[in-house]
């Protein structure tokens, strides 16, 4: 990837070495390249080589409560924060991280009841990163976006009329 988009059709530019489109002779071609700021097979950015869910539900009688119990897990493995080789350079990759939520519900006619922990290890993963104007400029002062922290809820539903 160069960086930029052809003029005439729009399309990002990706080959290597790139055209400095700034630099033309009088026949309107290139007379200078640098290289790509993303070389050829570069991971995009945010986007892990594995990612993996896994949830494990039961449900069961409690007396006269339909009843369950659910847990669940969430991997991202490590991922660029962007496709640029320099810019990724400053804002470094995102580390990877696991998010585990359990809950357990009862339900009995129109009444529900449901407990729950969300993030139970209270694990602030780095989920995005990125910047408020050019890398080189503001590159040292990130925005980092994270993980909701440890949430413990109840809820409760009541149905009414019909099913």
């Amino acid at each position: 990837y160069c960086g930029f988009v052809d003029p005439a059709t729009q399309i990002p530019v990706a080959v290597d070495p790139c055209p400095d489109l700034q630099d033309l002779d009088e026949d309107g071609n290139t007379t200078e390249t640098f290289p790509p700021e993303a070389a050829e097979g570069t991971a995009l950015p945010v986007t892990p080589e594995f990612k993996a869910n896994l949830t494990l539900r039961q449900s069961f009688q409690l007396g006269d409560w339909d009843s369950y119990w659910r847990a669940s897990l969430v991997h991202k493995g490590k991922s660029r924060a962007d496709l640029r080789d320099f810019e990724n350079s400053i804002l470094r990759d995102q580390p990877s991280y696991e998010l585990i939520d359990v809950s357990a519900g009862f339900s009995q006619g129109s009444y529900s009841f449901e407990v729950f922990v969300n993030n139970v290890t209270d694990e602030r993963s780095v989920l995005y990163r990125t910047v408020q104007c050019a890398e080189s400029v503001c590159g040292l002062q990130p925005y980092t976006y994270t993980s909701v922290p440890r949430t413990i809820g109840v809820k409760f539903t009541q149905r009414f009329g019909g099913n």
